[in-house]
């Protein structure tokens, strides 16, 4: 639902339709430049997602799973993509492009292959650069 939602722009209407009928205010999590945010914007509390385990095409959109390239699954490569997207806030694009990126949370898929030994590892190297994590 999600990536369908970053894609569609039916699938992101429906969604945020069906989020304003709450009574208590829900944080949406969605990429920055995304057709759900721009939609979104305004109406429901955004926080703008970043992935560190994942490739992009484009500033919105990851490169498939089922490409062979879609996956950073080497701990030292999903921290360097982090500290890319915290610090300089850029992702490099599949083209080697790098564009600018603002995130408010960064995500670690659960089912990325040693996902919590990459967790750990970050944890770990954030503690040494002095870097705070902050949970919401």
């Amino acid at each position: 639902l999600y990536h369908d939602a970053v894609l569609q722009e039916k699938t992101a209407g429906v969604l945020i339709e069906s989020l304003l009928e709450f009574e208590d205010p829900i944080r949406l999590y969605v990429p920055r430049f995304s057709s759900i945010a721009q939609m979104a914007e305004g109406h429901l509390d955004l926080a703008y997602e970043a992935f560190a385990d994942r490739r992009y095409i484009s500033q919105s959109e990851l490169i498939p799973r089922s490409r062979p390239n879609a996956l950073l699954i080497e701990k030292q490569q999903v921290y360097d993509q982090l500290i890319r997207l915290y610090l300089d806030q850029e992702i490099v694009m599949e083209s080697g492009a790098k564009i600018p990126y603002r995130a408010d949370t960064f995500c670690v898929h659960s089912d990325t292959p040693n996902a919590l030994e990459i967790l750990q590892y970050i944890q770990q190297r954030l503690a040494t650069e002095n870097i705070k994590i902050q949970h919401t």
